[in-house]
């Protein structure tokens, strides 16, 4: 299993899980064809798009995707918010209620984001065991510690010593910065999320969603690396490809 990442940040989002026979769309914000420009496998070979909320950097190209006759997948309140009616392609998600997609096996969970209804997901295939996949979240309710994931796909949008500053240098206002922090998880809370999920499982972790001006992906990386020492890390960039395999190191 390869994890593509194709765009991550606010202006724009899309990564992929290609495996043998079925290939995931994750997030619309980037048009179809910037996908396969980037991935070099047969169309037919996507079994659908999720998408985790309406904001336009995540679900901007969701008609484009309707279009072409795939299927996409989110939950009703982000359907309703981005008024796409009675659409025979897009596929409603219920909480906690898994879906099969092609060779994923796909379970939504509540995001906390200012959006109608935002979700994160755990993705399950034979060949990547279990993934957890957050983004856009102002933290993480649940453990999932004892379903033994594997990969962890997670936001790290900001350090909060960065935000404390740029907002002491006037660079941003006050209430954007507690916007950034009720709705996207900082460095310090993805770190949270790691450690719980540090089992003899995990054998990679990439942070994506990183704030250009308050984030630092050395930085990033470093702390991560130092909580999970026996996993791959990996800092989120365009064409980033990772290898999600089912198998410990």
């Amino acid at each position: 299993m390869n994890f593509h990442v194709i765009a991550t940040g606010s202006s724009g989002n899309c990564y992929v899980l290609e495996g043998k026979s079925s290939a995931l769309i994750i997030e619309a914000g980037v048009t179809p064809e910037k996908v396969f420009q980037q991935v070099r496998f047969s169309t037919r070979k996507i079994a659908g798009v999720v998408v985790t909320h309406e904001h336009g950097d995540h679900a901007k190209f969701v008609d484009r995707w309707v279009t072409l006759g795939f299927h996409v997948y989110m939950t009703p309140g982000t359907r309703e918010a981005l008024r796409l009616g009675d659409c025979r392609y897009i596929v409603p998600l219920a909480m906690w209620t898994p879906v099969p997609i092609g060779s994923f096996f796909l379970r939504p969970f509540p995001a906390v984001h200012d959006a109608a209804e935002p979700a994160g997901f755990i993705i399950e295939s034979n060949e990547s065991g279990r993934i957890l996949f957050a983004t856009d979240t102002g933290r993480i309710d649940y453990s999932f510690r004892t379903g033994g994931i594997r990969h962890l796909v997670i936001e790290a949008n900001y350090a909060e010593s960065l935000i404390v500053d740029r907002v002491r240098r006037e660079e941003i206002l006050p209430a954007v910065a507690k916007r950034i922090r009720e709705n996207h998880l900082s460095l310090d809370r993805a770190a949270a999320v790691v450690q719980e999920h540090n089992t003899a499982a995990l054998t990679s972790v990439v942070l994506i969603h990183l704030s250009d001006g308050n984030g630092d992906p050395a930085l990033f990386r470093e702390k991560i690396a130092g909580i999970a020492p026996y996993a791959n890390v990996y800092v989120a960039d365009k064409g980033l490809l990772v290898p999600f395999n089912n198998s410990l190191k």
